[in-house]
């Protein structure tokens, strides 16, 4: 964590300072206990003061071992102590001055003890050092590394150059030392009263200390030991400002874009949808100006809930819309392809709605999927009623919006029982057309017409059936139309009679008439189907149109004899004319442009 860091760097530091202060003194020692001249303590000085900054286990147990064997070694010389004296101090500077500081660096990574012993055995020579015997012990590290690192003090309290107290203040001393050091190892608010304890252990144990001397240390070790609190304290200060600005930013981010997802929604070609989703944005909206009214965490906090929540049954509400619109969809779209409408279905999403833009997204993709498959219907649907409305003349309403009730709606009013009706009707009509037509030079049209129209199933009629017919009913109005301008060729350029072509002529103005006034297909083939007869005579002289020129000119060159017979038979015969029979009714034309009124009877011409 980012404030166990700040304060293991600040008891680095500390412990780089405050032994870069007691190397340097004990440096000075040494260049004087080895008899050196001055000029090395010049050198030796910054030397010691520059390594212990940049390799302080290196530099202090360097000095500490020298110096404290230094100490040792004085100890053993010193024959006014009493032996036992001289080898437990001995004991206790090896222990205690020696090993257990190694240890500690090289477990724990600590160079607190260094710190203690280092204070103790450059006291004598610099007396200020004192004020850093519980700089160590104050670090807030940890219950055990501080009372571990406490107990060099030990030293202090029998140190030979003093005056030796009773055993049992020793004892009490010692354990307030550790104690005052295990308190202030705690990471608590509380544990600066810690340097409390040691204080009055070195106030009734080291006399040689003044009162201002214990009162500098004591200050000393709170100081230290509130650091670490007031550095933690604003680091946590720190950490929590940045967490709640980073809520506050991430929760800013999505409700904008909960709220530009909702903008989006509302523009949906969907009422219910685009209802729900402007609500929803109203909503939101508060919410978004609630937040930038909090500077405060609880505050955000709040309306972060508040915003899961509402974002939570948002989704769900536009999952449950969105669900039922392509449910609805599918269902009315099923109806409408099994009366063969080109509708393709809407596959519903795996993944629950979620408001953002991907969320969106889908919604829009859903929705015109939807109006791509109903572009293609309507289109399909539209074309039908313009075509039932040319072939029957009826008036339906084409559909102007992509509305599948509307669609629903027209296709029932396209496939109505009369409409079926007139269908039928019409294909009736139009076989009769084909049966009766006589042009052999659209036989084979005529036989696939009659075909396609026997395969239209009108008993469970489906726009594909409809569609067939309006496809056949196109084919036989083209075959009409072509037949007609047949019909509207025939000239009088002299190849035929004056009565014939009257006659042509006659029947093409009653044919054309009567199609004109047609107002719709159906009309206009109940019409033509009226006058087949005559379509189909002047068809015929059409396609023998030579074939009469000669017939008349052997007629008119036999006229007398064909009225003498006649009129002294009252019959006679086409064949013993010498004309085919299938020419009878031009020679009963032709007798009857001479005013006689004759009449077929058999194979012979006879006199009415």
């Amino acid at each position: 964590m980012k404030i166990k860091v700040t304060i293991e760097r600040f008891n680095d530091y500390l412990e780089r300072g405050v032994l870069a202060i007691l190397n340097s003194l004990l440096a000075i020692e040494l260049v004087k206990d080895f008899g050196l001249p001055q000029m090395y303590e010049y050198a030796l000085v910054p030397f010691a003061v520059i390594i212990t900054v940049v390799i302080p286990f290196f530099m202090t147990s360097f000095i500490s071992v020298l110096y404290v064997s230094a100490t040792i070694y004085n100890t053993l010389a010193q024959h006014a102590l009493a032996l036992y004296q001289g080898y437990l101090h001995v004991f206790l500077l090896v222990v205690l001055g020696i090993l257990l500081p190694v240890i500690v660096e090289l477990k724990y990574k600590s160079l607190q003890a260094f710190i203690g012993i280092n204070s103790i055995v450059a006291y004598t020579a610099f007396p200020a050092s004192a004020l850093f015997l519980f700089a160590g012990i104050s670090e807030k590290r940890s219950v055990l590394i501080n009372s571990i690192s406490s107990l060099p003090l030990v030293i202090w309290m029998i140190y030979p150059n003093f005056v030796e107290p009773p055993i049992y203040r020793i004892s009490l001393a010692i354990a307030l030392v550790i104690a005052g050091a295990a308190i202030m190892g705690l990471k608590k608010a509380f544990s600066p009263i810690g340097a409390a304890l040691p204080t009055v252990a070195l106030y009734y144990v080291v006399p040689s200390l003044s009162v201002s001397q214990v009162i500098d240390v004591t200050f000393l070790a709170v100081t230290i030991n509130i650091v670490p609190m007031i550095l933690e304290f604003q680091e946590k200060r720190s950490i929590e400002r940045s967490e709640f600005e980073l809520l506050r930013n991430s929760l800013n981010s999505s409700m904008e874009e909960a709220i530009i997802s909702l903008q989006r929604l509302s523009k949906v070609d969907n009422e219910r949808l685009s209802s729900l989703a402007s609500k929803s944005l109203d909503l939101l909206t508060s919410l978004y100006n609630d937040l930038s009214k909090c500077n405060e965490r609880k505050c955000t906090e709040e309306v972060s809930l508040k915003f899961s929540r509402e974002k939570e049954e948002i989704e769900r509400q536009i999952d449950d819309e969105l669900f039922k619109v392509i449910v609805q969809f599918n269902e009315k779209a099923k109806k409408l392809r099994k009366l063969n409408l080109p509708l393709g279905e809407v596959s519903i999403g795996e993944r629950k709605f979620t408001l953002n833009s991907s969320g969106v997204d889908y919604v829009y993709s859903v929705f015109s999927s939807i109006s791509l498959s109903l572009d293609s219907a309507v289109k399909s649907l539209n074309e039908t009623a313009k075509s039932l409305n040319q072939i029957f003349g009826t008036n339906f309403n084409l559909l102007l919006s992509k509305n599948i009730d509307k669609m629903l709606e027209t296709s029932e009013a396209l496939l109505n029982r009369e409409v079926v009706d007139r269908m039928k009707c019409l294909i009736e009509i139009e076989k009769d057309i084909l049966v009766k037509l006589n042009d052999n030079s659209i036989t084979q049209l005529k036989l696939k017409l009659v075909r396609d129209l026997n395969l239209i199933d009108l008993d469970n009629v489906t726009f594909y059936e409809v569609n067939q017919l309006v496809a056949a009913t196109r084919e036989i109005n083209k075959v009409i139309d072509s037949e007609v301008t047949k019909i509207s060729s025939i000239g009088t350029n002299g190849i035929l009679p004056p009565f014939l072509v009257e006659k042509i002529l006659n029947a093409r103005n009653k044919l054309q008439k009567s199609l004109e006034s047609a107002k719709s297909l159906y009309d206009k083939f109940s019409e033509f189907l009226a006058s087949i007869d005559e379509v189909n005579e002047v068809l015929d002289i059409l396609s023998k149109k030579e074939a009469l020129r000669d017939l008349f000119g052997l007629i008119e060159s036999n006229s007398q004899q064909i009225i003498s017979t006649l009129s002294k038979d009252s019959c006679i015969s086409v064949s013993d004319m010498g004309i085919d029979e299938s020419f009878s009714p031009y020679v009963i034309y032709w007798l009857q442009s001479k005013g006689l009124n004759v009449r077929k009877v058999k194979s012979s011409i006879c006199l009415s």
